[in-house]
């Protein structure tokens, strides 16, 4: 909840304003120590902020106060024939509109991890681990007062035991054979519905199956920089064939010294997942079954390194 606190403080310092629109990225490229320390960080940090105010309007309209921020970080430590990866990506973002009060346009927490010892050529034997989550209440818009989602509601920690290809600098790819995901649901309204695959009045939901992960991440000309994930599950006791998909995807674009852009997607299938939709426009919702989730946020702002 802290990125979402420093965004409701940054959102009453700005209700003052009259119309504005700032975005600040962070970069971050250092070491922990020397040049030569097997530690390395390496990131990317932005926030966008926006104000509108409209008083006596003749266009129409309504009052907005927006904001999101955006983390992505990664401390790699390599030795001789150890390599030990950790990934952090979240991302947090309100929006306040004067007539429908405040609600949530963004909200990820992602952390990965994985410790490798050297095996033959390029690949390594690999222990890996994920944790997968949100900050705050997520809600069926317009209907804010059925909570849909919350922090370990659902939560998503993985395991796998395997091997580990870097095949350049930029392509990995991980193979594990021996996996395991559970599916949290902390939360006793949705986990009496058996949402998110647990079932009814359960907590904790155990698959077992096989994994894959494949990143790519690499400049593609200059000043154009890709990066993209994609992580596969498939449980071996229940419809191996329905692989669970999480494929995020980070395109940033350096137009000058000051000013970049950057556009994200995400695409995530789980046929555990059961989404409800609204068949006939009649406020009913008549319709559900596993659906294919994806976002896509696009951020224009000013740059920012040390």
């Amino acid at each position: 909840m802290r990125a979402g606190l420093v965004i409701l403080l940054l959102i009453i310092a700005g209700v003052k304003l009259r119309a504005q629109d700032t975005t600040v990225v962070f970069v971050i490229t250092d070491t922990l120590a020397a040049d030569t320390s097997p530690w390395k960080l390496t990131g990317l940090s932005t926030f966008n902020f926006s104000q509108v105010s409209l008083n006596n309007w003749n266009g129409g309209g309504q009052s907005a106060i927006s904001g999101t921020s955006l983390v992505n970080a990664k401390l790699t430590y390599t030795g001789k024939k150890t390599l030990f990866e950790n990934t952090l990506n979240a991302a947090f973002g309100l929006q306040r509109l004067q007539k429908q009060g405040t609600v949530k346009t963004d909200d990820k927490l992602e952390f990965l991890t994985t410790y490798g010892r050297e095996a033959f050529g390029k690949w390594y034997y690999t222990v890996s681990g994920s944790f997968r989550s949100q900050f705050a209440p997520g809600y069926n818009y317009p209907n804010d007062s059925t909570v849909i989602s919350r922090f370990l509601a659902p939560g998503y920690v993985t395991f796998g035991l395997g091997l580990e290809n870097k095949i350049r600098d930029c392509f990995t790819i991980f193979i594990s054979p021996i996996s395991a995901k559970y599916t949290i649901v902390q939360d006793d309204s949705l986990s009496a519905q058996g949402a998110f695959g647990v079932d009814p009045g359960k907590r904790l939901r155990e698959e077992y199956g096989g994994s894959a992960r494949i990143i790519f991440s690499c400049p593609l000309i200059e000043n154009v920089n890709f990066a993209t994930q994609m992580d596969l599950f498939s449980n071996y006791s229940k419809n191996p064939e329905n692989v669970d998909v999480n494929w995020t995807t980070l395109i940033s674009f350096k137009v000058n010294r000051f000013i970049t852009t950057s556009i994200s997607t995400s695409l995530v299938y789980d046929d555990d997942v059961i989404i409800k939709q609204d068949k006939n426009d009649d406020g009913i919702l008549d319709v559900e079954g596993p659906r294919t989730q994806f976002k896509e946020v696009f951020n224009f702002g000013l740059q920012y390194k040390f």
